[in-house]
């Protein structure tokens, strides 16, 4: 049926269409008539192609006007949403200079704790080489001193005679509390 075919269509084009029905059979003109005199001017067009015609006529510039309307509305809202996103993008840009400012102010402050680290451990490293350049001397010094009494093949013979010279008795047990008994 009609109602079935043009459901998706406006109510008014539909109400429309339904008052306008197809002819009766008997008033439907065969067209060997219009083609059996060339020279005779076409009769007008029935009422029902009339109606139909002019229905379909406003249909499409309805249709049209809303299609037009439908258009404006997008573009309204696609430059809408152009200017929201220029400003969200003013705004980002904006966040991102103040947060690029902090940025560097933390970075600057980081490098300066860096460097301050930097130099007291150099100063500590500095320290310690120092304490241990001072125990190596130590150490060479008491090596030195150490030294005299080594026994070398220049003073081999006055050793043995020193050693022969001062005997000492080794001849002796310990007790349990480390005393010597004789």
């Amino acid at each position: 049926t009609i109602q079935n075919i043009f459901k998706s269509y406006h109510p008014k084009m539909l109400r429309l269409l339904l008052q306008l029905r197809a002819p009766c059979a008997s008033r439907i003109v065969s067209q060997r008539l219009f083609t059996s005199e060339p020279n005779k001017p076409l009769p007008p067009k029935s009422g029902y192609k009339i109606d139909a015609k002019s229905f379909i006529n406003s249909f499409k510039k309805e249709l049209g006007a809303m299609q037009a309307k439908k258009k404006r509305e997008l573009l309204m809202q696609k430059v809408e949403e152009q200017k929201a996103m220029r400003k969200a993008i003013e705004l980002n840009e904006l966040k991102n200079e103040n947060i690029a400012a902090l940025r560097s102010e933390r970075v600057a402050k980081e490098n300066e704790v860096k460097l301050a680290k930097r130099l007291e451990g150099d100063k500590r490293r500095a320290s310690m080489k120092r304490a241990v350049l001072k125990e190596q001397m130590e150490r060479v010094e008491n090596a030195v001193k150490c030294s005299s009494t080594f026994i070398t093949s220049e003073n081999l013979d006055e050793r043995i005679e020193e050693i022969l010279n001062t005997p000492k008795n080794v001849d002796f047990c310990l007790n349990k509390s480390g005393k010597k008994i004789m």
